[in-house]
């Protein structure tokens, strides 16, 4: 078996020839070529360079990093808002529902070239709560134009 056809096979509840593995190299391969990256949004386009270094590397498939194959719906009720602080080197999620708010920031870290976690969102049972009520209240549309720029 090729390593997509294990990772396939354990998605389908069969059993693959040996225990399958799938590495992201996306972290080492913007470092190595000192590449930002952003969290704060997704990306839509197929990022060829890096597909083709996981290929090279042999890594069964690369998944998108935050492919936006589909749209998200909030309620009226709840605004989502993604901020990014002014010198760029720190992203905020901040979620406003009629439960409360809760919001997570991570920052920058050029030493171990990725976004560290400043404050998490969740640190009380309302602040739970809170995520809850949005998880069970959103729905998604799936955009196939999206989807096929990823699936060639």
């Amino acid at each position: 078996m090729t390593p997509k056809e294990r990772i396939l096979a354990v998605y389908q509840n069969q059993t693959p020839d040996q225990v399958p593995f799938m590495l992201d190299l996306s972290h080492w391969f913007y470092h190595k070529n000192r590449m930002p990256w952003d969290l704060s949004k997704s990306y839509d386009l197929p990022e060829y360079d890096l597909i083709t270094y996981h290929q090279k590397m042999g890594v069964g498939f690369y998944l998108p990093n935050l492919g936006s194959f589909y749209e998200v719906y909030y309620p009226e009720d709840t605004l989502v808002r993604t901020q990014k602080g002014l010198d760029g080197k720190s992203i905020t999620w901040k979620i406003e529902t009629p439960l409360g708010v809760i919001s997570r920031t991570r920052v920058w870290n050029e030493i171990t070239y990725s976004w560290a976690i400043e404050s998490w969102g969740i640190k009380t049972n309302e602040q739970l709560k809170i995520l809850c009520y949005v998880l069970e209240n959103r729905s998604y549309k799936f955009v196939p134009d999206k989807y096929q720029a990823w699936s060639t």
